[in-house]
């Protein structure tokens, strides 16, 4: 297994102009409502205390002794680079996004729109746009499985939100993957966010069994939100998976919340350089 560096890049916000693409969500519309999932039915706003919050109790642990399944979060900035240009180049060589789209994104880690912990990096394009890339460790027991790999970009026109692209991919075949995500709002009572309601879910989107290193994408134009009331939003965006094996029952999942938007006094939303309260987590359910 590899080792576990943690990075924060934690440099003073400046603001960042919309550019030229702001205008390039897509209409509102009505998504399905989302199936159970690990976040959405559960307030986990209560503030972490930055360590060891949203992974397995058996991470600290050699993975000789680990029992049961697990996920461990394990991305170094530079591998959160990795993580992004693949993902763009995937969906280039699909037609998905143009040229300049795949070259324009790439993650900066040393910049001041970048904040990176153990799990991947959050980015600031500029106001309108903010992505996250990164990865997690899982397995069951002393057996190793794979790493599961996530990326995914918002956009912000006006009070809407599109979240496109918004990739997946295990290193090991998986018979399921499923993306989902929704809009919360963020406040000094759930300084980690909480549901709006009505609700403003989307997903999920299933997918077959796939070989390792395929990745599922959201199609495009991609899962769009709308409420232009809340001050503070995240959007947050989970992947799940189950494996290949029908040794290793169950499912593994990693979400991950935007950085947050604000609502202008236009009624517009902008996004700053500011993480809500557990940004991200990852872990295991055994339906």
């Amino acid at each position: 297994m590899l080792a576990v560096p943690a990075a924060a890049i934690l440099a003073a916000a400046a603001f960042i102009a919309p550019s030229a693409h702001a205008d390039d969500a897509v209409t509102p519309s009505d998504e399905p409502t989302l199936a159970t999932s690990d976040f959405l039915d559960a307030d986990i706003a209560a503030p972490g205390d930055g360590g060891q919050a949203g992974q397995s109790d058996q991470c600290d642990l050699d993975i000789a002794e680990r029992v049961g399944a697990w996920t461990c979060p394990e991305t170094t900035p530079a591998e959160a680079v990795s993580i992004e240009k693949e993902a763009l180049s995937s969906l280039l060589a699909e037609g998905k996004i143009s040229k300049a789209e795949a070259s324009e994104e790439t993650v900066k880690p040393l910049s001041t729109g970048t904040t990176c912990d153990i799990s991947g990096c959050w980015t600031l394009i500029d106001t309108a746009h903010t992505t996250y890339s990164g990865a997690v460790a899982y397995g069951y027991g002393k057996t190793g499985l794979g790493s599961g790999q996530m990326y995914f970009k918002v956009t912000a026109s006006g009070a809407k939100t599109t979240s496109y692209p918004f990739w997946f991919k295990a290193t090991r075949g998986t018979s399921q993957s499923v993306l989902e995500g929704e809009r919360f709002y963020v406040s000094s009572a759930h300084p980690g966010g909480n549901k709006e309601s009505p609700r403003h879910a989307f997903g999920p989107k299933v997918f077959g069994t796939r070989s390792a290193d395929i990745s599922s994408k959201w199609p495009s134009p991609g899962a769009t939100t709308y409420e232009k009331t809340t001050q503070w939003i995240t959007i947050v965006h989970e992947a799940s998976w189950r494996d290949i094996s029908s040794a290793y029952p169950g499912r593994w999942y990693m979400w991950a919340k935007s950085y947050k938007g604000h609502r202008q006094s236009s009624g517009a939303y902008y996004f700053q350089k500011s993480l809500p309260s557990e940004p991200r987590a990852t872990g295991y359910s055994s339906d």
